[in-house]
């Protein structure tokens, strides 16, 4: 992010989110562009911004996750800056540096933070260079690679590369769900995150899922906001998350903020996300996964 003033914003996202920007840019007289398809022509987003720009009735990849139809409509629209929302492509290194490369200003975190850590098993290497306990995992690519001698003892935990909102996540009991799991996942992992590939892991039974949310500048300053309890989950996406977390020890919070803190210098992030841990039952965390949901959270009010 820079300090050049924003006239004309254009929203990269839809629904909540997206009137919730909406609101604040309003406050700050920022002018705002979004985008519907037909789907959403009636959403609350479409009445709230100022300018709405139809996208027809195409498929998510032809809209909202395609970062060069996202690009295409901020330029042809004027707009100086950019802000993701969560979700969609937030976390997409590719959608950052498009706006870069067109003028655009991103919102969020550069093209460096969210190639290192939008990638969870580049995000786990630097959990491991940072001396922060990760979970074991094994990097799928096809089922052809998988034997009972290299992967990690069940109950497992299927995850996408490049996935979030708990999509392309799948518990597998046994030997005999994994083929039928890996193809569901990838599948899933495709259509939402137009990446595929996967990896597997120990499955945490009675794990709590506990972030710390971080806020950092463009000048190296770096800030934790505290930490929030998120194990209350459907479908493996959060629920609600209570602040500060309450079933976790003093000890265990002042690891976990130093733990989050740590990854957050190590790529110098800027804006506002959320390092996010397992902890088992015997309070001892783990960096399993990592995401920044709110790039550019002072917008979101």
């Amino acid at each position: 992010m820079s300090r050049n003033k924003i006239n004309r914003l254009f929203i990269a996202n839809r629904g909540e989110i997206a009137a919730r920007i909406t609101r604040s840019a309003k406050e700050l007289g920022v002018i705002t562009v979004i985008t519907y398809t037909a789907n959403d022509c009636n959403s609350l987003h479409v009445q709230l911004a100022d300018k709405a720009v139809s996208l027809g009735n195409k498929s998510l990849s032809e809209t909202y996750l395609s970062p060069e139809k996202m690009v295409e409509v901020a330029k042809n629209e004027q707009c100086d800056a950019v802000h993701p929302g969560y979700g969609f492509l937030s976390e997409n290194d590719r959608f950052a540096e498009l706006c870069q490369q067109n003028g655009l200003l991103f919102i969020g975190p550069s093209t460096q933070t969210i190639r290192k850590m939008g990638d969870k098993k580049e995000a786990k290497k630097l959990a491991q260079q940072c001396g922060v306990p990760v979970l074991e995992n094994l990097v799928l690519s096809k089922e052809s690679n998988i034997n009972g001698s290299s992967i990690p003892e069940f109950p497992l935990l299927i995850k996408a590369v490049a996935g979030g909102g708990g999509k392309g996540m799948y518990i597998v009991e046994n030997h005999r769900e994994l083929g039928l799991k890996i193809e569901q996942a990838n599948r899933e992992a495709l259509t939402y995150f137009g990446n595929g590939q996967l990896y597997i892991e120990k499955y945490i039974k009675n794990a709590r899922h506990i972030e710390i949310q971080l806020l950092g500048d463009n000048f190296g300053n770096l800030i934790h906001l505290f930490d929030r309890e998120c194990s209350l989950q459907r479908r493996h996406q959060k629920i609600i998350e209570e602040a500060p977390a309450s079933s976790i020890s003093e000890e265990l919070r002042i690891k976990l903020i130093q733990a989050a803190l740590k990854i957050g210098k190590a790529v110098n992030y800027s804006g506002v996300g959320t390092i996010e841990f397992l902890v088992d039952v015997d309070e001892k965390l783990l960096f399993p996964r990592n995401e920044h949901p709110y790039p550019g959270g002072a917008w979101c009010n």
